[in-house]
């Protein structure tokens, strides 16, 4: 059987202010809930933590997350190269689940999460942990981290000479929407034009001289921060008016690790595999977390 190519991204975990409890404290109290009062609406999709497996390596906490979309609708069935589709025999009572992994650091605050197109993505996680509880505002938000050339580029630009922004209006959720800032406002006009994809391009033109109005970096913070809609985003600018002009890639320079795995009998990546995967990128940037 082909081995499947999984990838892990990095993200750092922050509480908005007004937040009751940690992220720790949080999962805490998902642990101790049953498996099904632990669901909960995500957009259209129902998500639960399944299972939390709390470690310990080298004097730090490592707390393995594994999370589950319930796909309670259609669904696919199962074939070969010489049958047609056919039904997979289920009870009224099962349905599809998705899984994703994620490696939550509750000393340093940072998560990996192995990347998912048809599960649970960051910004899914995100968004159940935020609303587990009903009666409380804890708002978490997972802002992605880029390799360490990127980001100090990123941070050293002082002075912004062009961004660029492409973003898939399907992707583009309600949340992203009520965010405020006048990004997402744009790209919501679009999407009710039906539009699917969107380009943003702000720069200063021929002007040598010119830079863009101070906050513009706040802003494309602000909308890169765990929003799967974005495509591209592209930033170019200067830290003096007499350095060099640098770019930076904020899509394809995040930091990523690759791995294989062997699928299951069953054709699913198998949560020890996904585990072993999340300890092994872990490891690999354990300088940068620790740093």
């Amino acid at each position: 059987m082909d081995k499947a190519r999984v990838f892990i991204h990095l993200y750092k975990v922050n509480a908005s202010e007004g937040t009751n409890r940690t992220l720790e404290s949080l999962i805490n109290v998902i642990d101790q809930d049953d498996l099904e009062d632990r669901i909960r609406g995500v957009g259209a999709a129902e998500v639960r933590l399944d299972h939390i497996d709390k470690k310990k390596a080298d004097g730090n906490r490592l707390w393995f997350l594994d999370f589950t979309r319930i796909r309670d609708t259609h669904g696919p069935g199962k074939t070969s190269r010489v049958k047609p589709v056919e039904d997979i025999p289920m009870e009224e009572d099962e349905f599809f689940g998705e899984e994703a992994a994620a490696l939550y650091l509750p000393d340093r605050r940072y998560l990996l999460v192995q990347y998912n197109h048809f599960g649970v993505r960051p910004q899914a996680m995100q968004t159940y942990l935020s609303n587990y509880l009903d009666n409380e505002v804890n708002i978490y938000t997972f802002n992605i981290v880029l390799d360490p050339t990127a980001e100090n580029t990123f941070r050293r630009q002082t002075l912004i000479k062009k961004f660029e922004i492409g973003v898939d209006l399907t992707k583009l959720t309600a949340a992203n929407r009520r965010a405020g800032n006048t990004l997402r406002e744009m790209a919501d006009a679009a999407a009710h034009m039906d539009g699917a994809r969107m380009k943003i391009q702000v720069s200063v033109g021929m002007d040598r001289q010119g830079r863009l109005a101070g906050g513009v970096k706040h802003v494309i913070e602000s909308f890169m921060r765990n929003n799967d809609a974005v495509l591209t985003a592209i930033v170019t600018g200067r830290e003096t008016p007499t350095s060099d002009i640098e770019v930076v890639d904020l899509v394809e320079q995040k930091l990523v690790h690759a791995d294989l795995i062997t699928p299951t009998d069953g054709r699913r990546l198998a949560q020890v595999d996904r585990y072993r995967t999340l300890m092994r990128a872990y490891t690999k940037w354990k300088p940068r977390i620790e740093g």
